[in-house]
């Protein structure tokens, strides 16, 4: 038995050598005896079992996990870490970075843990989490995994093993809608946590605030097009500034006609303005046939109504009155 193990162990070094299906080809009937060789369970080194050690401590002083959902968010923390942090750079297979959102319910103590558990596992770029104001908390992060295995269903699986109501959220690509938007809603947070603010993050921090004009400036566009109809370009602004500038010198055209009205009619006879010719008439003893005259009390309501309505419409001193007045005979 020791003979055949140790063939076997000379033939996985020819494996290293040359190609397997050769090494299998010449030695066929060595292989049929040789006993099945099953993969060792991969081992994490001393230094992560301290670190692993302090973090199952934090989780186990929440007070919300049995030992046995300790020893399974142990289990996917390693296997998230191996995807993330400890396997080797596969460059060949172009590994992109993910953005991903995520929220819970939690204190700082328990969200300080589940922070803690997140940056262990993933070995963020970039984090930055805070509360909400209904009691929740979100954030979000930028990882750079080592593999092309990587995904992120496989943090979804660990975070759900934590009993705070926890998820997380593909953002897609790099400063995308979602990602704005949830970077945007965790920056009107209340006590942050992590590294968005630090010189680290400064480039991520530019580019957020770049993307933020863009999406600000594309929602004033759409807005000046549903409001008046026409795109915002060099020549519909132009338009629009001749247009207001004729309906100006129009305007004004109307207010001096209004003007010279108004001194017209108070330059007419007094005998139109039934109180003063009143007045005048008895002063100086008029004939009575002025006073009785029907037409004549008729004409003087007329003209004052008209008066009132000009001076009404002159006296607010609004060059551009809301309402258009017209005229009326209210004697009729």
């Amino acid at each position: 038995m020791s003979l055949c193990a140790l063939c076997v162990c000379e033939m996985l070094k020819m494996a290293d050598d040359g190609p397997v299906e050769a090494v299998v080809a010449s030695n066929g009937a060595l292989l049929a005896t040789a006993p099945t060789c099953t993969p060792m369970p991969v081992v994490p080194p001393a230094a992560e079992t301290v670190c692993l050690r302090y973090i199952l401590g934090r989780v186990r002083a929440m007070g919300r996990h049995s030992p046995e959902e300790i020893d399974a968010i142990a289990q996917s923390l390693y296997e998230v870490r191996l995807r993330f942090h400890l396997s080797k750079h596969d460059w060949l297979q172009h590994v992109t970075p993910i953005f991903i959102g995520f929220h819970g319910f939690a204190t700082d103590f328990e969200r300080s843990v589940f922070l803690r558990v997140l940056k262990h596992a993933t070995k963020p770029r970039v984090l930055h989490s805070a509360f909400m104001p209904g009691g929740a908390f979100e954030g979000f992060a930028i990882l750079h995994p080592t593999t092309a295995a990587a995904e992120v269903s496989q943090i979804e699986s660990l975070v759900e093993k934590f009993k705070m109501s926890a998820g997380v959220t593909d953002l897609g690509q790099y400063m995308s809608a979602p990602m704005v938007a949830c970077i945007e809603r965790v920056e009107n947070g209340v006590r942050p946590y992590g590294n968005f603010r630090s010189l680290r993050a400064g480039n991520v921090r530019t580019a957020y605030t770049h993307a933020v004009h863009r999406r600000d400036a594309a929602v004033q566009l759409d807005r000046v097009r549903t409001e008046t109809g026409l795109s915002f370009t060099t020549g519909n602004m132009l338009s629009i500034y001749y247009q207001l500038n004729n309906t100006q010198i129009e305007l004004g055209q109307a207010f001096a006609l209004l003007y010279r009205l108004r001194a017209l009619i108070s330059s007419m006879p007094l005998a139109l303005d039934l109180p003063t010719a009143e007045a005048t008439h008895i002063a100086l003893g008029p004939p009575l046939s002025i006073l009785n005259d029907p037409g004549g009390s008729v004409q003087g309501q007329y003209t004052a109504n008209l008066r009132s309505l000009i001076d009404s419409f002159v006296n607010t001193g609004n060059p551009a009155p809301r309402v258009a007045v017209e005229v009326v005979d209210l004697t009729t």
